[in-house]
């Protein structure tokens, strides 16, 4: 198989790229390497059977080059993501992932290549019924508030994927992330942030009460997930809920981590988001998903705790210090 891996020097795209080349397969990675590290590839680039192309998806020439390679599966994970993205250039998110995801979608038609589209917990927004279920409802809040242009420009993607599949002009699979974490994280999310604090003698921050939950999912539970989806025709215009089904508050899951790191619960800073962001900010208190159709279908379900997970990833960081740089 020949595959494309957009946004691969990131953080999934990363382990996507190691599960994958581990297999044997031709893999392209494409990214700008605004987001991604260039320390994330360094090893990869050594190897036959991986080719590293800088550009950017919204570039016609950049692409052009690009798909001069017949892909057989395109993962597309280039994105703006991170609350900071969002909250500083709302319009630059919705100019790369929508505008740019549909010069992707353009050629994955011109090729007939699948595209597996990484999509987000934040689709559902803030709909008060929990667990959320792949049909269940987006609420949102004002478009004026900042925070849910993300949201808004994952949903715009999972539209036309969804119409471009349902006019058999495109194949396609769909995964909603729930909170993912492990190696190769940069420090801009919740469990990553924290180990990047700690492990530099610097206390993790906690927005307002700390006491939103999540479900904290280990990166090699949802990569295999996703090579589940991708590789079985069987799930060609399926959209799966990823995440781990236990509900954990940010609260404890900073304890976990100051446990594991020999820090005493007490060493924290507390944020409030109305001072550091204004009213252009608003969180969401549960984010917890239904899996069951991942279950059933896919036979999966994540594995690793959050415990666990911290664990994984704090070893991973002691073989590769530069992270913590």
């Amino acid at each position: 198989m020949t595959i494309l891996i957009t946004g691969g020097a990131g953080f999934v795209g990363n382990n996507l790229v190691r599960k994958l080349s581990q297999q044997g397969e031709d893999i392209t990675i494409f990214d700008n390497l605004s987001n991604g590290r260039d320390e994330n590839l360094t090893d990869l680039k050594k190897l036959e059977n991986i080719t590293f192309q800088q550009g950017d998806i919204r570039n016609d020439s950049d692409l052009e080059i690009l798909f001069k390679t017949k892909y057989d599966y395109v993962f597309h994970l280039s994105a703006i993501v991170g609350v900071s993205h969002y909250m500083d250039d709302p319009l630059k998110v919705v100019d790369v992932n929508v505008f740019g995801t549909k010069k992707i979608l353009e050629h994955c038609m011109k090729q007939n290549a699948k595209i597996v589209f990484m999509s987000t917990s934040e689709i559902y927004g803030k709909n008060p019924k929990i667990p959320w279920s792949e049909t269940d409802d987006r609420v949102l809040g004002n478009p004026q508030i900042s925070r849910w242009s993300y949201s808004s420009s994952k949903a715009v993607c999972e539209h036309m994927i969804s119409a471009l599949t349902e006019q058999k002009k495109l194949r396609s699979s769909i995964m909603r992330y729930f909170n993912i974490y492990g190696p190769w994280q940069n420090s801009n999310f919740v469990i990553s942030g924290a180990l990047h604090k700690v492990l530099n003698n610097k206390k993790p921050t906690i927005f307002d009460s700390g006491n939103q939950t999540r479900c904290f999912t280990y990166i090699d539970d949802a990569i295999n997930a996703t090579t589940k989806a991708a590789f079985n025709e069987k799930y060609d215009g399926e959209v799966f809920n990823i995440g781990n089904s236990v509900e954990t508050s940010v609260n404890d899951a900073v304890k976990i981590i100051l446990e594991e790191t020999d820090h005493s619960p007490d060493f924290i800073e507390q944020i409030d988001t109305i001072e550091k962001y204004g009213k252009s900010y608003e969180d969401i208190s549960r984010r917890v998903p239904d899996v069951s159709k991942a279950k059933q279908l896919l036979n999966w379900e994540a594995s690793t705790q959050l415990r666990e997970g911290v664990n994984h990833t704090i070893n991973w960081i002691k073989n590769h210090p530069w992270w913590l740089k």
